[in-house]
């Protein structure tokens, strides 16, 4: 009996550092790309907009890794329009009380919480921000 593969929502530091030979994270990114590679990928249209960046553009070497991942990867991307209302506020609201979180972390919580979205496990190197939405899904965290 074939295994089903599980669903991997990808936070936007796991393309950095899989990508970044010299970012803190890359042997980690690289060791879990192992097992997460084998399963469905849950990519927030968000966080592209912060890994495919200007920066990013200009590293071929970057690029062409990116492009060849793609192209034996199952994606599935989560688009933000409906996630979108109201999140604005949400943000000054958070960051005014102190709570830092970013935008495009804001957006993926929101996909967190959307039980539409079959997620088993997230992938990413900033815990603290999807904590308590990855616990009320009981969503658990790679690498572990």
């Amino acid at each position: 009996m074939t295994k089903m593969p599980k669903n991997i929502i990808v936070d936007s530091g796991f393309w950095i550092a899989y990508l970044d030979e010299r970012d803190q994270y890359h042997n980690d990114a690289v060791k879990e790309g192992q097992f997460i590679f084998r399963n469905k990928i849950i990519c927030p249209f968000p966080s592209l907009y912060e890994f495919l960046n200007t920066k990013f553009t200009k590293n071929k070497k970057q690029l062409i890794s990116y492009e060849i991942l793609l192209k034996k990867l199952n994606i599935e991307y989560i688009y933000d329009d409906s996630y979108r209302s109201n999140i604005i506020e949400s943000f000054i609201s958070y960051n005014k009380k102190s709570m830092y979180i970013s935008l495009v972390d804001l957006i993926i919580n929101q996909i967190i919480e959307d039980v539409n979205v079959k997620i088993d496990y997230m992938i990413t190197f900033n815990k603290k921000d999807f904590n308590s939405t990855c616990a009320k899904r009981n969503i658990k965290f790679l690498p572990e």
